[in-house]
């Protein structure tokens, strides 16, 4: 989500069947999910967006809670493996 500096109205950046903690561990979408998701065109104008990311969870301390392989990848809930 981005949050206007001026309006302060929320807006979806991205649509979590990829990116994000609950599709990587959490939530599987099948391909035809991902491939017919609706878009909904905002009235909004051409903007410059400032990114901040931040994590609300300190990965490293949690380490031995995911599943990793032989070479230290992640497993995802998608069965991608990334590296940590």
């Amino acid at each position: 989500m981005a949050k206007s500096v001026n309006s302060k109205e929320e807006m979806l950046l991205f649509d979590e069947t990829v990116p994000g903690y609950n599709a990587m561990f959490c939530d599987s979408h099948s391909n035809e999910e991902k491939n017919n998701r609706s878009l909904e065109k905002l009235n909004v104008p051409a903007s410059k967006i400032k990114l901040i990311f931040g994590y609300s969870i300190d990965y490293d301390s949690k380490k031995e809670l995911y599943d990793l392989d032989e070479n230290g990848h992640v497993n995802l809930v998608d069965e991608r493996k990334i590296t940590w």
